[in-house]
């Protein structure tokens, strides 16, 4: 009966007074929702409301958390199964794009992933959480060939960029600002390179 710890907003830890002439016996009332059926029995007497409005009231909504109880524990049961259905297809997904880039990278299909691992640790935490659960058309950021290629070359890229001297990337920031926006690698050594200088 959880719904009565909302009764007139208050939080109670013991029973009002009784202040009505409600028969209660025979309510299943857990020890402490009590202080909430007494509290609203007393609300319903100052109301008004006679025996039988309080027990259909009661009826009312012990058969609404009944039924609230069902819903969850159905809509619980179907995320499971949801849950279980995408991580499912998450292993088709991944065993595919692990064929599919073994075959294309051959021998360099470790280092590439490798590559791809170092820079992914670059990246500022939130940033690397969001790409790691992001998902398009279904298929998680590490499941997708595409995208690990897209990755590997940005990657890539950043490696090259490590060496890059302030006045090439100070050339880059006025000519190319999305590329240094994308680049952490870069970031951190333009940070570098002003704090020697």
């Amino acid at each position: 009966m959880d719904w009565l710890k909302s009764v007139e907003g208050k939080e109670l830890t013991k029973s009002e007074p009784a202040r009505h002439a409600y028969d209660l016996r025979g309510l299943e009332v857990s020890p402490e929702n009590l202080p909430y059926l007494q509290a609203f029995a007393n609300h319903m007497a100052r109301a008004g409301a006679s025996q039988s409005e309080f027990s259909k009231s009661i009826e009312w909504a012990q058969t609404l958390t009944r039924n609230v109880a069902k819903y969850e524990q159905t809509q619980s049961s179907q995320q499971v199964t949801a849950m279980r259905q995408i991580e499912a297809v998450d292993v088709e997904h991944r065993d595919t794009a692990g064929m599919r880039l073994r075959a294309e990278w051959q021998t360099d299909y470790d280092t590439n992933i490798a590559t791809i691992n170092r820079y992914l640790e670059t990246l500022p935490k939130d940033e690397r959480e969001y790409l790691v659960r992001s998902r398009i058309d279904g298929r998680a950021f590490g499941n997708d060939p595409e995208r690990l290629k897209e990755f590997l070359a940005e990657a890539k890229t950043s490696q090259k960029d490590e060496g890059l001297s302030r006045q090439e990337i100070e050339k880059i920031l006025r000519t190319n600002r999305s590329r240094y926006d994308r680049d952490p690698a870069m970031q951190s050594r333009y940070r570098q390179l002003l704090q020697t200088n």
